[in-house]
């Protein structure tokens, strides 16, 4: 069977194979366009081991906060979703809650972007800043390490 446009004839396997060649095309462009509108999103990662609590936040400007409830040490960011493992939990998906049982150091490193860390534990900490311009509010006990913006006068400290 054939079909005619204008006055080309075109053979039905030829349309087919056509078609399919503008599907695949029209496919391909549609992933391609949402990958690149997609808004770059990185997770807010809370573990524990060995007696320290990790938050390692992503490139988000990251707003978390560390605190101590009901025995369990609570970490939210309102900058950027937060995942825990095990044995943390998911409270919402901005806020995990960890057991705080032979937990004695908080580690938290963040990503670049104007971030503000605060610990409300009263646990030692090692805050790791990255470059953008960064608050840090802590009790004592604080160590800073190599952050990009440590060299300036962009950070911002404030102990309680």
């Amino acid at each position: 069977m054939s079909t005619q446009r204008g006055n080309v004839r075109r053979s039905r396997a030829g349309l087919l194979r056509h078609g399919k060649r503008a599907l695949t095309t029209g496919a391909a462009l549609t992933a391609a366009l949402t990958a690149i509108g997609a808004p770059a999103h990185a997770t807010t990662n809370v573990s524990v081991s060995g007696g320290q609590l990790t938050v390692h936040a992503g490139t988000a400007s990251d707003d978390i906060t560390v605190t101590l409830s009901e025995g369990r040490i609570i970490v939210k960011n309102t900058g950027d979703t937060v995942v825990g493992s095990a044995p943390c939990t998911r409270v919402t998906a901005n806020e995990v809650a960890c057991p705080s049982k032979g937990i004695t150091m908080l580690s938290a490193t963040t990503g670049a972007g104007d971030d503000v860390l605060r610990n409300e534990t009263g646990l030692q900490q090692k805050a790791n800043l990255a470059p953008g311009n960064d608050t840090l509010i802590s009790g004592r006990g604080v160590i800073i390490n190599k952050g990009g913006n440590f060299s300036g006068w962009d950070v911002d400290l404030d102990w309680w």
